[in-house]
């Protein structure tokens, strides 16, 4: 044998494509993975080209089913003549389920192994992202994913692998391909994650919120500067779909959760308690596969009634691990959140009276217009939260029954404060 034909012989066997290890979809029995790879196979030919390597992608997740070579040759003729019947089945098999999130990755991967995206595919994997209704953020976080694996940035895509965001088992099998081990990506990323999914959350957040301003002013006629503004109305809610499903998805998961009827329970607190109600959420559950969705009859961007122990949790899951928890800390959320902060309930510095004591520890509140807002929170002088309990425009700070024993957290869920800039 030549020195050439040893190198031919060298390059043909390394060629061959090798599987993924533990791919979920091999667990799903043949139905579900014969009708995954067809799935792929309308995104491999949105172009009417079937290119090497992207036959070269579906020969690899065969290999990764355990599935007959032959199984290759009936998914490409499904390409050049697709039928309806298979492509509603699809659909049905994988709609509103987690492992729908896998399938988009891989079909973002079919859409660039011929290194160019033709214009007819991200319309076709946008399309099936939309039946299979992936949440809009899911989608997102899904192509942040593919963006960092595809370029081998382990670091940025370890929030991924650690978070609420995605389903981490379904895409662990990419970091044993590459050879990246998960606990050693988890380690030296450990100081990073809980502050790249703080600026992920905000992002979210900040696209969906719009915030009307007034002037700032106090009950003592006192204004600040007049750049200062406050909103008119208390902070708005955070909490859309695409937060909150991923979020308990990720809790029913790790068993911490139980659904009966309408009712969701939190299970990891002794004795369990109501969590909160799906029909509040616009959400069903599905009790064969343990999952959450988005109610059919929601209608788009209407308002959720989410329960304070639900958003309780959210916001000491999120912010906490950059926290101490001190009062005052409220406002590294809030102006990541919303560029602004809470209001300050003012102390009185009257004039002509320096030395009236009982006035000087007076904490007096914003108004709106010319009144104040009954059970507004504000962020005392002194650090401490008092609620308006009775429409007042001033209170002693000595007073306990505008002195409420709050956290920051449960601030934050209860929603009763206003903004200031």
């Amino acid at each position: 044998m030549t020195d050439l034909d040893m190198l031919a012989t060298f390059m043909e066997a390394t060629k061959e494509p090798s599987a993924f290890e533990n791919h979920p979809i091999a667990q799903q029995g043949i139905e579900g993975q014969l009708l995954y790879l067809q799935g792929l196979a309308l995104v491999m030919n949105a172009d009417n080209d079937i290119h090497e390597t992207e036959v070269e992608y579906l020969q690899i997740l065969i290999n990764s089913f355990s599935l007959d070579s032959s199984v290759l040759d009936d998914v490409i003729d499904f390409a050049k003549a697709p039928d309806k019947v298979t492509i509603q089945a699809f659909v049905a098999y994988y709609r509103r389920k987690p492992l729908a999130q896998l399938f988009l990755f891989d079909a973002l991967m079919m859409t660039r192994r011929d290194n160019q995206v033709h214009e007819k595919e991200m319309p076709l994997v946008n399309a099936i992202a939309q039946q299979l209704e992936i949440l809009k953020g899911t989608q997102q976080d899904i192509f942040d994913l593919f963006c960092h694996i595809k370029n081998r940035n382990w670091q940025e895509s370890a929030l991924y692998f650690s978070s609420h965001l995605l389903n981490p088992d379904h895409f662990k099998h990419l970091l044993v391909y590459h050879e990246v081990e998960f606990e050693t990506l988890m380690a030296e990323t450990s100081k990073i994650r809980s502050k790249r999914l703080t600026k992920l959350i905000v992002n979210k957040v900040t696209r969906a919120c719009q915030l009307k301003w007034e002037p700032l002013n106090y009950c003592n006629a006192e204004s600040l500067p007049k750049e200062k503004e406050i909103t008119i109305d208390f902070a708005p809610s955070i909490f859309t779909h695409d937060l909150l499903v991923p979020f308990l998805q990720s809790k029913m998961d790790r068993g911490e959760l139980r659904v009966s009827s309408d009712e969701v329970f939190i299970t990891y607190n002794s004795p369990e308690k109501l969590y909160g109600l799906l029909s509040d959420l616009h959400l069903e559950f599905d009790p064969e596969d343990n999952t959450f969705s988005v109610s059919k009859s929601y209608i788009s961007d209407s308002e959720l009634m989410v329960p304070n122990e639900i958003k309780l949790d959210y916001f000491k899951t999120i912010f906490s691990p950059l926290l101490n928890g001190e009062p005052q800390d409220i406002n590294v959320i809030l102006y990541q959140l919303f560029k602004a902060k809470i209001a300050i309930g003012k102390q009185l510095h009257p004039k002509g009276k320096p030395n009236n004591t009982e006035q000087i520890n007076s904490v007096c509140f914003p108004l709106k217009g010319k009144k104040v807002l009954k059970d507004e929170i504000v962020l005392g002088f002194n650090n401490k939260f008092y609620r308006n309990k009775g429409g007042v425009k001033a209170i002693l700070i000595s007073n306990r029954k505008y002195l409420d024993n709050l956290t920051l957290w449960s601030v934050l869920a209860s929603g009763q404060y206003r903004l200031v800039k």
